[in-house]
């Protein structure tokens, strides 16, 4: 994970892609704002649940810095957990893109 780039949504939630794979991250506040509870609330799940973060230096105004993410997969265990509400929104954003690469289509 050395190829990411912080992006920030209007609403001040940051996420990490990697520029290479395309890979999202999120830090665990911004898994607690995604799923829309407490970070105590998220910090206690990943304990529990056994989910690690990857550390990665994220290039800041600041210079260099660590910094504790989780990959989407862990983004989907706390989004299932936490905001159901999204998993619609989730699947019908990749429902196309599924079907169109089950068909063989290519645009």
């Amino acid at each position: 994970m050395t190829n990411l780039t912080t992006y920030t949504s209007s609403n001040g939630l940051e996420l990490f892609i990697d520029g290479t794979t395309g890979e999202t991250f999120a830090s665990q506040p911004g898994l607690a704002s995604i799923c829309e509870v407490a970070n105590s609330t998220i910090a206690r799940y990943l304990t529990v649940a056994s989910i690690a973060p990857k550390t990665a230096k994220i290039l800041t105004d600041t210079g260099l810095h660590s910094v504790a993410l989780y990959d989407e997969k862990a983004i989907l265990k706390c989004i299932i957990k936490y905001n159901p509400r999204l998993i619609f929104l989730l699947a019908k954003a990749g429902l196309r893109v599924y079907l169109h690469d089950l068909a063989g289509f290519v645009s």
